[in-house]
This record gives structure tokens, sequence and C-alpha cells, in this order.
């Protein structure tokens, strides 16, 4: 499953939810957590559990499953396949070892005490991808979600990600209409080492699409960097010796070429 941009769709919006999955993004999230208040929590549940009855191809945000909200977004979602399913502040790992639904799951870490167990979280084996809640968190840190603050937090992430051969989700960009802003946050999440990116409107999947692609330099690069060791013996590339996180390097940035399929390679 493709993880660089998957689009949130709110719970209680059916009607947008086949627009959503056909956004480009690589998944629609179904939300039923932040995006619907606590007086249609219900009424958005059941519009979620009929429209993944009827074939509905999507991720599910359910409520944190120790909630009466989660709880019954657990117990509605039985013998359904959500693509994947997001539990959002995630704070011990036992939190999503317990969740019967048998969907993979992202895991949203947006607390102090997330971050602490992170490690433990990432090992979980129904967790495929760690996600950065950087607003929650700078909720509860009482800071200010800008990139010099985040940074220590979205690097944590990544390494947690990383030490457990887990996908990293960068948190979504909430201006609209600011795509220079979108763009740059784009950026830096590719920087940072991110694999994908949350999405909370349609004209933010082609920037962030964009922004994942490696440029046509950067792939020349990295086919010569493997061409190269694949030779055998001292490998240099543009001047510079061969070394494995060069490799390293390299192979990630293939895998982020879309092939002709909407698959990465």
């Amino acid at each position: 499953m493709n993880l660089t941009v998957l689009l949130f769709v709110p719970g209680d919006r059916p009607e947008r939810f086949g627009k959503a999955a056909a956004s480009g993004a690589d998944a629609a999230i179904v939300d039923l957590e932040d995006a619907v208040a606590p007086a249609r929590k219900a009424a958005a549940r059941e519009a979620a559990r009929e429209a993944f009855a009827g074939g509905l191809d999507a991720c599910l945000r359910i409520n944190h499953p120790t909630t009466e909200f989660g709880r019954a977004d657990l117990a509605a979602f039985a013998g359904l396949h959500p693509r994947a399913i997001l539990v959002p502040k995630v704070e011990t790992a036992e939190e999503v070892g317990e969740i019967p639904i048998g969907a993979p799951l992202i895991a949203l870490i947006e607390s102090v005490r997330g971050l602490r167990n992170i490690d433990a979280i990432a090992a979980e084996p129904s967790v495929i991808a760690l996600g950065f809640g950087a607003f929650d968190l700078c909720a509860e840190l009482g800071a200010q979600p800008t990139p010099e603050i985040l940074g220590p937090y979205r690097s944590a992430v990544v390494c947690a990600a990383r030490l457990a051969k887990k996908a990293a989700l960068d948190a979504p960009f909430l201006g609209i209409g600011d795509e220079t802003g979108l763009r740059d946050d784009a950026r830096r999440a590719v920087a940072y080492g991110f694999d994908g990116k949350l999405a909370i409107h349609p004209s933010h999947v082609g920037p962030l699409r964009e922004a994942f692609t490696p440029s046509a330099d950067e792939v020349r690069h990295a086919r010569a960097i493997l061409e190269a060791v694949e030779r055998g013996g001292v490998a240099v590339v543009d001047g510079k010796m061969v070394d494995p996180p060069l490799v390293a390097s390299a192979r990630r940035t293939l895998s982020r070429v879309p092939s002709t399929n909407g698959e990465h390679r």
C-alpha cells in the first residue's frame, strides 16, 4: 500500500467519500475523529459503515479505542476491511496491540507520552506506519507548530519508524489556498525523511505528490549509484566514493518514483 499522500474526508459527509477516493491521493481517510462533532459521531459512524460495507476502498480514522466513541467505532466495523485504520493519540503499544479489526494500523503520535513510548508502538506487528500529530502535540506542550519547534519531534518519528522498518507520515498542512506554504512544508517533510504526508484538502494532493516525486536528476544520480555498485570494485559516481549510506539513499529515492500503474517502485 502506497502511503505518499493520504487525504482526510469528514465521516459525516458521505457524498464526499467517492470524490476523495478519486482525488489522486493514494487513499482517502474517512475521519470519524477530529472532523466530526460529538453530536454527529453516531451518524458519521453509520454513514461510514454503510459505505465500507458497500465496497468503499479507503482508510478509516477511528476515535481513540479506549473512549466510548472509539469502542463503538470498533464494534461497527467488525467484519469490514478498511485499507488501513488510523488510530489517534496512541500512547502505548497495548492500545494498538489490542485492536481486534484485522486491518493494518497507522499509529498517530500526538502526545508527549506517545513520544516516550514510540519505539514500542512502532514495533507492534499490526502497525505499518507512524503518523506525526504535530498540532495536538504542540497544544499539550504549549508550543507553537513552527518548523523550528517541530524539527526534533519530526526527527523522533522518522527515527522510530526507520528502527522498526515502518513508514513515517508527516502532519498535514492546515493552510487552504497557501500553495507556497504547502510546497515548503512538503519539501521539509521530504528532507526529514518522511515517506508521505497526510492531507486535509483535495487541492493539496497534487503539490504533495510532486514534492515527494524525485526529480529527473535525482533519479539519474540514484540509478548511477546502484549501477556502479553492481559493477563491483570501488565505485565512484560524480566524483564521490559510493558507500553504504549512499546506496541506501539511492534505493529510497528510487522507491519514490511513480510507475505507470500508480504504484511506487
